[in-house]
């Protein structure tokens, strides 16, 4: 039997205001619903080899989101702002077990991804692994979630000079450790030569 959503065809704001109303069970739901599959991977890839932990750290995330929407005052997309505080409680998890976090790419892969993706993608989640956790928090900010430069700042407590230095930084090393952990695969062309 499928599960009743009376929210479903509401925007974000809408079902926030129903929250703030009193019909918070409903609304609830849906925003979890609707949002959690994203909050999750995002979570998991802070989380790292340590993964298994992100519905729970998701979860936290949610208590907390909830309990705040009285606060939230649409400054920032429900999305983004949900995000900042899944991301904290990431972090907040991984500082009380005293883990760096090691971000990882989104593992899920469709069957007709081709064998190739899937090794550059094991290779990137290997690369990403060597650099510091904030090089790492910025690069998957940054280039995987859509992040500014302004908010990552903001949520890691560094100047935007900085986020955009451990960015560029990062990105190189990155790129002379993929140069040096991949061997260089020939291309058609050369291997009938």
């Amino acid at each position: 039997m499928p599960i009743h959503r009376p929210f479903a065809q509401a925007d974000d704001i809408e079902v926030i205001d129903a929250f703030r109303q009193g019909r918070s069970e409903a609304a609830a739901r849906e925003l979890i619903e609707r949002h959690s599959p994203r909050l999750l991977r995002t979570v998991a890839r802070v989380l790292g080899e340590h993964s298994g932990d992100a519905e729970d750290v998701l979860q936290e995330g949610w208590v907390r989101g909830l309990a705040a929407i009285p606060q939230y005052r649409g400054e920032a997309a429900f999305p983004t702002w949900m995000t900042r505080i899944a991301l904290r409680c990431a972090l907040d998890y991984l500082r009380r077990h005293n883990r760096a976090p090691l971000l990882s790419l989104d593992e899920a892969r469709t069957v007709a991804t081709p064998p190739i993706d899937r090794e550059l993608t094991t290779d990137i989640e290997h690369a990403l692994t060597r650099l510091s956790p904030h090089a790492r928090s910025v690069v998957v900010l940054h280039d995987i979630e859509g992040w500014t430069h302004a908010e990552i700042g903001e949520e890691l407590s560094i100047a935007v000079g900085t986020s955009k230095a451990h960015l560029f930084h990062a990105r190189r090393k990155l790129r002379a450790l993929l140069a040096h952990e991949r061997p260089r695969r020939a291309s058609p062309t050369e291997e009938t030569a």
